[in-house]
């Protein structure tokens, strides 16, 4: 079918799902109003099962894209928006869309809402990255699950210009998510998991744990069991000696805290250094990798400045400084995403050291710091590199342990 043809046919459906929403309009909510809804709509719906309940005022777009499970009930104020070819939007058997829910397919996407799953009322679902959530889940009011993310880095062009990105979002049966939680692009919620009221999820979180705070993080699981950090759950691949440097270096943790009331601040400050300078060295030989670097954002801006780094001195020696958004640390800092760099020489760098120093590749990873401050913790190598998920996941697991490191030492600008 050729493209006008398509349009054509687009924009006749939307004629048609446009009529019959105005036609439908004077029907009232009880009595014969919603079964002469169900049998009107059932003529626009893919698939539309027995004993559904449709209100009034629901807008309703490309419904031949939109299937619709038994007993499904979807209130007044709901907009259904799966416009465009290739999308797919599916409402399980006894999902229940509350006043005001938008769900809004995008481009080439399928969103799935499972069976027996609430959407609180004014809660937003949108693609374009495809959006599962499972059954039997809760979602308060006001959530916003967003299977995108706006890319930012380059502040040379707009934001609208640098695209999105599209990975997906999967929340698993049993959820439930507080009033006004967002989850944001390539996140899977585990089964039975909490979100509490407010919280940002950026990453993903373990089954059947309670997460709270801006980002997100587990603080407890529902089992009663303590939590250690999520970046225990990746342990297991860790080489024996990185183990071992990190349980030294929480146990060195211990020691800080009690010594932050008996030193004064200059000396905590040597102490601390001392200590990542020591457990660097251990990440260096465990990770067979040549440098490994921590930048923190100053707090009187937003730039990032070298606290401690092995291989890459000079940048402290010349005090460099990287932009929020420029080069490969501050994109990472800006977008709060991991990013592997295999070949240095193809990216545009804001400290020039990396290339004198003869940085081939880099795998860096953000590092959340708390009161919206992100740093950064990457390692090099000075020969080309294919750095792997799972070394993502061992980085990002060391970056999650020094961050307590970092907040306990309080350091200063």
């Amino acid at each position: 079918m050729s493209e006008t043809n398509t349009f054509t046919s687009l924009q006749w459906a939307r004629w048609r799902e446009v009529a019959l929403k105005d036609a439908l309009g004077w029907l009232p909510r009880l009595l014969m109003g919603p079964a002469l809804r169900r049998t009107l709509y059932r003529q626009l719906f893919r698939k539309m099962g027995d004993g559904v309940f449709i209100d009034t005022d629901v807008e309703i777009l490309n419904a031949a894209a939109i299937e619709i499970g038994n007993k499904v009930c979807v209130r007044a104020g709901v907009r259904l928006d799966a416009r465009s070819p290739g999308n797919r939007l599916v409402l399980k058997s006894r999902s229940f869309l509350e006043r005001g829910v938008m769900i809004m397919a995008m481009r080439q996407t399928t969103i799935e809402v499972g069976e027996g799953t609430l959407v609180g009322p004014y809660s937003v679902l949108a693609g374009p990255g495809h959006l599962t959530i499972g059954n039997n889940c809760l979602i308060a009011a006001h959530a916003g699950i967003f299977a995108n993310n706006h890319r930012f880095a380059d502040p040379e062009l707009t934001i609208r210009e640098q695209g999105v990105s599209r990975q997906g979002i999967v929340i698993e049966d049993d959820c439930w998510l507080g009033h006004a939680v967002s989850v944001l692009d390539g996140v899977t919620i585990g089964r039975g998991s909490v979100i509490g009221a407010g919280a940002v999820v950026t990453q993903n979180i373990p089954p059947y744990s309670v997460a709270v705070g801006v980002p997100a993080r587990v603080i407890r699981r529902r089992d009663g069991l303590s939590v250690t950090p999520q970046s225990r759950l990746v342990e297991q691949g860790m080489p024996d000696t990185l183990k071992q440097a990190l349980r030294r270096a929480e146990q060195a943790l211990e020691h800080l805290e009690k010594l932050r009331l008996e030193v004064s601040a200059v000396l905590l400050q040597v102490i601390f250094a001392e200590l990542l300078h020591r457990l660097f060295e251990e990440i260096r030989t465990a990770l067979d990798v040549d440098t490994v670097t921590l930048l923190l954002p100053r707090s009187s801006s937003q730039d990032l400045f070298v606290y401690n780094t092995i291989g890459l001195e000079e940048e402290i020696e010349q005090q460099v400084r990287i932009p929020l958004g420029q080069g490969v640390a501050g994109q990472i800092a800006a977008d709060i995403q991991p990013l592997i760099v295999e070949n240095l020489a193809q990216v545009e760098v804001a400290s020039p050291v990396l290339r004198n120093r003869g940085v081939q590749s880099l795998l860096g990873v953000p590092l959340h710091l708390g009161k919206q401050q992100v740093g950064v913790f990457h390692v090099g190598s000075f020969q080309r590199r294919h750095f792997t998920g799972e070394d993502t996941c061992t980085v990002e697991s060391v970056a999650e342990r020094i961050g307590p490191l970092i907040r306990i030492a309080q350091y200063s600008s």
